[in-house]
């Protein structure tokens, strides 16, 4: 008897076990909010369809998660998801397989026709514009759907889904539901698809390229620092700017390469002023609220800045407004900026004043200064835009920050930013960017009193 329970007990025993191994692996390939496949259990799936994909249509759901956060935080956000989790499995035929990846719900419907994956994409984006948000509901924009044929082994998963959500992204910006992925667009979805598969090998190839903007003393007009763009000097495209590739690399992964890239050109221009003798330029690096809140990004700028000698003081970094964060990665931003800043690096705010940057934002995070948006130095003639741009200054110098202006490009803009008592000003009145070479002679030049 002994013996049969000894055995019972060990089959009870395997039995969990094997049951806890299917939850484990289930829950690998499954998004967590939704309750769908996550990417990697997209593509397992997709894999092991009866025909394979051939014969379906992807459609890609746009969600404006960094819009719905922005208005009510962490928590409407995950009820969008689940909302849209929802949505999907209601409106799905049995065997369509559906899944979320990041800002975006998929589906692998089965259509006879374009237009008719496009009529089910609509009935979906009504009832996903049908949560209810900050009293009101979802804007048309901030949904939006994208939609491109799976065709096997002439065109994957991957490709496939990189296509629709273009097709996704351009309709939004068309104040449009959605776009069927035809000829144009699948040529201009092709260009971007090139991009983001090149760019690794333009870093390796040394394709991007140091540039530098300046800062000017908003009372003496003196060359004080530079903000580091890059740019791609493609090989058969020509001098992109960053508007070419940097928005495309933030959504489909490789902005962190480009920009740690950046922060390791601009150690070494540093280095090398620092060789001549000059010790009082800075330059700005911009990373984004996402990078900053990465729990590796304080040991890799470590390592980046122990391969180069320069006072720490010469480096600044800019958090910029591209994406919202939430609770969580917003603790762990507030740590890596106490880091980095007792490194002896200061960290201001990029945009300050719109988006997702508020008076909250200089509560919760110790910063060196702010810089101004554009868009508040362009609204300086209305009376809200007056008022507001005089608080700002205001509230950021009794908070014992440097207050940078952006985008100044006529003389009117910068008597009003000199009155309002701005430290430092930017804009293409002063400076375009330019070759990190020829910044460095304006630059030494500038020390040695030849300004």
């Amino acid at each position: 008897m002994k013996h049969l329970g000894a055995l019972a007990a060990a089959g009870a025993a395997a039995g969990l076990l094997a049951r806890q191994s299917r939850r484990a692996r289930a829950a690998r390939f499954t998004d967590r909010e939704t309750g769908l496949f996550n990417r990697q259990g997209l593509e397992r799936a997709a894999a092991r369809l009866p025909g394979g994909i051939g014969r379906r249509y992807l459609v890609y759901f746009y969600l404006d998660l960094d819009h719905v956060g922005y208005l009510g935080g962490h928590e409407p956000v995950q009820k969008l998801l689940r909302h849209g989790g929802w949505v999907l499995r209601r409106q799905a035929r049995e065997g369509e397989l559906l899944a979320r990846e990041g800002g975006g719900l998929i589906a692998l419907k089965r259509a006879g026709s374009p237009q008719e994956a496009a009529r089910w994409a609509e009935g979906v984006l009504e009832q996903l514009r049908q949560f209810p948000l900050a009293g009101g509901r979802l804007r048309p924009r901030d949904t939006a759907a994208g939609i491109c044929r799976l065709e096997g082994g002439r065109r994957g998963l991957a490709p496939t889904l990189f296509h629709a959500r273009q097709c996704a992204l351009t309709a939004r910006r068309e104040g449009r539901a959605l776009r069927i992925c035809g000829t144009a667009s699948c040529q201009a979805c092709q260009e971007r698809w090139q991009l983001a598969a090149e760019f690794r090998q333009g870093l390796a190839r040394g394709e991007f390229q140091l540039c530098l903007q300046f800062f000017v003393d908003a009372r003496t007009f003196q060359i004080v620092g530079g903000e580091a763009l890059s740019r791609w000097n493609h090989p058969s495209r020509g001098l992109l700017s960053p508007d070419r590739y940097v928005p495309l690399l933030e959504r489909e992964g490789g902005i962190q390469e480009v920009d740690f890239h950046g922060l390791e050109e601009t150690c070494a221009f540093l280095e090398e002023l620092d060789r001549q003798g000059e010790t009082a330029f800075f330059i700005s690096c911009n990373f984004s609220r996402r990078t900053f809140s990465d729990p590796g990004f304080v040991r890799r700028c470590a390592q980046v800045l122990g391969r180069y000698r320069f006072s720490r003081r010469q480096l600044v970094l800019e958090v910029t407004e591209s994406q919202w964060i939430g609770p969580q990665e917003g603790a762990q931003m507030l740590q890596n900026i106490r880091e980095m800043r007792a490194m002896g690096v200061r960290v201001v705010f990029d945009d300050f004043g719109m988006g997702f940057s508020s008076f909250h934002d200089l509560q919760e995070y110790p910063m060196d200064g702010l810089k101004l948006d554009k868009q508040l130095v362009d609204n300086m003639w209305t009376a809200q835009g007056r008022v507001l741009l005089a608080a700002l200054v205001r509230t950021g110098h009794e908070l014992g920050l440097t207050i940078l202006a952006e985008g100044v490009e006529e003389e009117h803009q910068l008597e009003v930013l000199r009155q309002l008592g701005c430290d430092m000003l930017q804009g293409f009145h002063f400076s375009v960017p330019l070759p990190a070479g020829q910044a460095k002679e304006l630059i030494l030049q500038r020390g040695r009193g030849n300004d």
